[in-house]
């Protein structure tokens, strides 16, 4: 006997039916998108994005290994990842693609210069001043380096801390280098009185001059004068920005400052500018008129000798004129290798050397650059950066013009009117005005930009 199926039976099987084949399909709908989702994985912003590799490049770095002896110089080309242990899969979690080459610290570490320039970040400092050596390198990193990757050169006057490589290596975004620098270059030399040197290091301390009592500052002055262009580390290199621990930047340095140099023919640049301790070179400007009246061709025509001595009026005024004791900042420094590397300029320093002021004195390497820069470049190859921020305790300047603060993403903690150009320690207006500007550097001029 066949079943009767009512008009109400016969629906309620094609419900069932119809329902059933719905959830085969999407079923299978749920599982194609699972896959791609698992191929492609969900973006990422920007910010997050960076953020989790930062923290790769912090997590999956490799401990250096032991030195078994000290080697005056290492180079850290291209870091290999290892597995961190106790570290949450923050790529499970926020659905980061396993590819390898993205993200810092996964397999192999990109630190392929980016950058057209034979140019190196260069830092002098000691093991104790890692935290804020890491400091000025992660700022100069995020504002600017991580774009270009050009290499770090780090040297000392004692072998690195391992602990101080693997850090160090950890932030910069392109090769790392690590030099020792010679006892030669970092010791009293043998023409020097060291009995009228100890002497004069008290005589200074009593005097309570800045740094009057040491001789590490003295050494490290030195060095930077007449030493840290030559080192092996360097030789491949034709420019060299200057970062200092403790140091920062207030703006995005949206474009290359080495190709911006080359390209415009600048040679010697410099953010602020100020007044030296006179106490401090007492001879050093008639060691400079003695050296120039020897070699008066070593000083340029259209030179910037007017910024330091005031009424200059030709190479003849030198003799009879004073050093006025504005120099630039050393501290930071985007420079020509070669500058220094040149006949004039070492025969200058080795007169100055034997002169003995680096010890007898306080001789900076900040004036003797500046003298050197001044004297024998012309007027147009020393660069002022109006558009960058920029602090070395316990001073601090920002651009003064508002296009630069829109373009850069400047964050000055301070107000514009307060920045060290306009204080009275500054000589910024001095170059301004030997530059045919007003008391706020306008009109600015307009230079050549590289593509970025």
């Amino acid at each position: 006997m066949e079943p009767k199926y009512t008009p109400i039976t016969r629906r309620s099987i094609g419900s069932r039916k119809f329902l059933i084949v719905c959830a085969v399909l999407c079923t299978i709908l749920f599982w194609i998108a699972g896959n791609l989702y698992a191929q492609r994985g969900p973006s990422v912003p920007t910010g997050i994005q960076n953020d989790l590799d930062h923290t790769n490049a912090f997590v999956n770095h490799p401990p250096a290994a032991a030195e078994t002896q000290p080697v005056p110089t290492i180079v850290v080309p291209i870091v290999p990842a290892a597995k961190a242990t106790n570290i949450p899969n923050l790529k499970h979690l926020w659905g980061v693609p396993e590819t390898s080459g993205h993200l810092r610290g996964e397999g192999v570490r990109n630190r392929t210069q980016i950058g057209r320039e034979k140019a190196s970040l260069v830092m002098l400092v000691r093991n104790r001043e890692q935290k804020d050596a890491l400091m000025a390198m992660k700022n100069i990193e995020e504002r600017f380096n991580q774009n270009y990757r050009y290499p770090w050169t780090f040297l000392n006057d004692e072998p690195f801390s391992d602990d101080f490589k693997v850090q160090t290596s950890r932030i910069a975004s392109g090769e790392v280098k690590y030099g020792l620098i010679p006892h030669n270059e970092w010791s009293v030399p043998d023409f020097i009185d060291t009995d009228k040197f100890h002497e004069k290091l008290k005589e200074f301390e009593a005097k309570k001059i800045l740094y009057g009592g040491s001789e590490s500052y003295r050494h490290m002055c030195r060095y930077n004068s007449g030493f840290f262009f030559e080192s092996d580390l360097l030789k491949d290199y034709d420019w060299y920005w200057r970062v200092e621990p403790s140091t920062g930047f207030y703006c995005d340095q949206l474009y290359d400052p080495f190709t911006f140099m080359r390209e415009n023919n600048k040679r010697y640049s410099f953010v602020m500018t100020l007044y030296e301790y006179r106490s401090t070179i007492e001879t050093l400007w008639q060691a400079t008129r003695e050296f120039v009246k020897e070699h008066p061709d070593y000083v340029a025509d259209d030179n910037s000798a007017g910024f330091i001595v005031d009424g200059y009026s030709g190479k003849h005024s030198l003799q009879s004129k004073d050093f006025n004791l504005c120099h630039f900042w050393s501290n930071f420094e985007i420079a020509d290798l070669n500058l220094w590397r040149s006949k004039e300029y070492r025969e200058y320093f080795d007169y100055l050397d034997k002169k003995g002021g680096f010890f007898y004195e306080r001789w900076g390497d900040a004036p003797v650059h500046s003298i050197a820069a001044a004297l024998f470049l012309k007027k147009d190859q020393i660069h002022f950066w109006h558009d960058m921020g920029y602090r070395h305790p316990p001073y601090e300047r920002c651009p003064t013009d508002e296009e630069s603060h829109d373009s850069v993403r400047c964050m000055c903690p301070f107000d514009k009117a307060k920045s060290f150009d306009f204080d009275g320690y500054s000589c910024q207006k001095r170059w301004w005005k030997f530059h045919g500007q007003n008391d706020e550097g306008k009109p600015i001029p307009k230079y050549k930009i590289p593509d970025f």
